[in-house]
């Protein structure tokens, strides 16, 4: 072990959507079912409520040639299973939903947390950067503290 500080893209989920008061959540993911329960049982287990799971059941070497457009119908679909979701969660780093956040969030009003984000997000706070980034969801402009 040392004492350099480090993290992972479901920590930074997790630490994300409670930042943002995201108690229930819709999951929107590429992945096949049996990963997606595994990850409803993990957010819930982190002590939120699953409100929805849409899954696309793609295999892991076709989620890179999702297109941008695909990702977004996706979080729609799963915001639209659920109407009491508080937040929408998009795991995997592969999937392109960077220039989805901001429009989904205006779009359906609710926070949008991506593994990437979350990550990136989790990063810039434990090594104390509290530059707000602009245009790309309510997440990276809270690093203003």
């Amino acid at each position: 072990m040392t004492s350099i500080p480090g993290t992972t893209s479901q920590t930074g989920a997790v630490e994300a959507l409670r930042s943002l008061g995201v108690q229930k959540v819709a999951i929107a993911s590429p992945f096949a079912e049996d990963q997606n329960l595994l990850l409803k049982k993990f957010l819930e287990d982190s002590g939120f409520r699953v409100v929805a799971v849409k899954g696309l059941a793609i295999p892991l070497i076709d989620i890179g040639r999702m297109t941008a457009s695909a990702s977004y119908q996706l979080a729609k679909q799963a915001f639209s299973e659920a109407s009491d979701a508080e937040g929408i969660y998009m795991p995997c780093a592969q999937m392109p939903t960077f220039r989805n956040i901001a429009p989904l969030e205006r779009d359906l009003g609710v926070p949008v947390v991506t593994s990437f984000q979350g990550m990136l997000w989790h990063v810039f706070d434990k090594l104390g950067i509290h530059e707000p980034i602009h245009g790309y969801g309510r997440l990276l402009e809270s690093l203003a503290r």
